[in-house]
């Protein structure tokens, strides 16, 4: 909440207060506010929580307060961006009601300080961690090596997973630990290897929406891995359409599909014919496509999309932007066709 909101809001209370207590005579005012504070606690105590660090709330005052008297069991919903001061009972308290959990540029040690508390039995429906350093050259020492293999057997309630880290790791460790729950995942920087493929086929069963951002796919070759259950797949196309065919190969049964394509100039040509091939053969229940163009290409560079009956079946849709650097011709963003769609579950966090 902004400052001149919260003073808005306090303004606007006060008025109220004020409204009642001059309606009220002396003895009732007493008798109704008199234990009001008492009131306030109880109610306080009974409440779901939302606990928010961030360089904002760093009153230790406030924070000593609410340590005073709340129930670690009260906790539904912990954010922790920074390391301020965490207090000591937020970090290690067990947290048995706690749903969601959202860290983002918090060091290591804290980070697995807070872990192994968490009990082993939990409710944590989601778990998202932004880390400013690496997953780490040793499987020891990764962030995913402590989240799905050290510390795996608390996180088999989870529906929602985002994994994501400032540069390039290790490849993905053997992880033994079955997700049933685990329905999207969002993960980054790492090579996209056999190792993860297994991960995705043997251990999330029920694993429909996957977004892979800032990874490395040239070691992904044709493969007999096959992974049906995923329904959704947002990437980075890879710059050799070879490889994304061999990627788009493992995953049949997709219904939605996002690539984020980088091009060297906005005079790249898009080749409709390659990705009507790929559509027919490696995905025949693709009900909505979207390639987003970064900073926009040429109109004559996707003009291949306007030829033929399947792109006229599809309903291709272009959307366009002036480009101001070179007079009034527009730049072609992205392409799509039935929705356009991108995966952004974890984006209100």
């Amino acid at each position: 909440m902004s400052s001149s909101t919260f003073n808005c809001l306090e303004s606007l209370s006060n008025e109220v207060l004020l409204e009642i207590f001059e309606y009220l005579d002396a003895y009732d005012l007493c008798q109704s506010f008199y234990d009001l504070n008492t009131r306030i606690n109880t109610v306080l105590q009974l409440v779901h929580l939302h606990i928010l660090y961030d360089p904002s709330k760093s009153d230790a005052t406030i924070w000593n307060t609410l340590a005073s008297f709340f129930n670690p069991s009260q906790i539904r919903i912990l954010s922790l961006h920074n390391d301020i001061n965490i207090h000591e009972r937020i970090l290690t308290a067990p947290k048995e009601n706690l749903h969601s959990v959202c860290l983002k540029n918090m060091n290591k040690d804290n980070i697995y300080k807070l872990i192994q508390h968490f009990p082993k039995h939990n409710q944590i429906k989601c778990f998202s961690v932004t880390a400013p350093w690496n997953y780490s050259r040793s499987h020891g020492n990764s962030m995913i090596h402590l989240l799905l293999v050290e510390h795996g057997h608390r996180f088999t309630s989870l529906v929602n997973l985002s994994l994501w880290c400032a540069t390039h790791g290790i490849d993905f460790p053997g992880v033994s630990v079955i997700f049933p729950q685990l329905r999207r995942l969002l993960i980054n920087n790492f090579d996209f290897t056999s190792n993860f493929l297994g991960f995705l086929r043997n251990n999330t069963p029920n694993l429909r929406s996957l977004r892979c951002l800032q990874s490395y796919y040239a070691s992904v070759t044709l493969t007999d891995i096959v992974i049906p259950n995923i329904r959704e797949l947002h990437i980075y196309e890879p710059i050799e359409m070879a490889h994304l065919q061999n990627i788009l190969s493992i995953f049949p049964c997709l219904r939605r599909l996002h690539t984020d394509r980088r091009l060297d100039h906005s005079y790249a040509a898009i080749d409709a014919s390659v990705w009507q091939w790929l559509i027919e053969n490696r995905l025949p229940d693709l009900k909505q496509m979207t390639i987003n163009l970064d900073d926009g290409v040429s109109q004559e560079a996707v003009k291949t999309f306007y030829n033929g009956d399947f792109w006229l079946r599809k309903k291709i849709i272009m959307k366009l932007k002036i480009n101001k650097t070179s007079g009034s011709n527009p730049l072609v963003t992205t392409i799509y066709f039935g929705r356009q769609w991108s995966f952004q579950y974890f984006d209100n966090l």
